[in-house]
């Protein structure tokens, strides 16, 4: 299923590419609760080079962290709220120590919810955003 996923996101990719003008040096890839695992692979299997992962009320997948030494980080920021009955808090956390272990630069914003993004966390996350973006190749 992973595989077929990404088979599928590259697809398309490469018809957002074929369609439309962007600039690759900043194409973020969000992703909440499972999809905080194939925002990740994304960047893992090379899809997408993303100015920033956000994960969302999700984990750092086993197969992307074995790989973190490996790849050239990216930054991540990993939102998460403390009460998640969904997806255990303590799962955003190992992932944090797993991604600041291999040197990765993460952010994070733990905040006092459960398993949702509060209209003040996605500003927050936007915010975050346009401040990688800015550092990737200005506005």
């Amino acid at each position: 299923t992973i595989r077929d996923n990404l088979a599928y996101m590259e697809r398309l990719m490469e018809a957002v590419r074929g369609q439309y003008r962007f600039d690759a040096r900043r194409v973020f890839t969000l992703g909440f609760s499972q999809g905080s695992a194939m925002a990740h692979r994304l960047g893992a299997a090379g899809i997408v080079r993303p100015a920033g992962v956000v994960q969302c009320g999700g984990d750092l997948p086993p197969d992307v962290a074995a790989k973190l030494g490996e790849m050239d980080p990216y930054p991540v920021r990993i939102v998460h709220g403390r009460r998640d009955t969904q997806m255990s808090f303590d799962k955003a956390v190992e992932g944090e120590r797993q991604l600041r272990e291999a040197g990765w630069p993460v952010d994070t914003d733990y905040f006092d919810g459960e398993h949702d993004l509060p209209a003040e966390v996605v500003a927050r996350v936007v915010a975050w955003m346009d401040q990688q973006a800015s550092r990737e190749g200005g506005e």
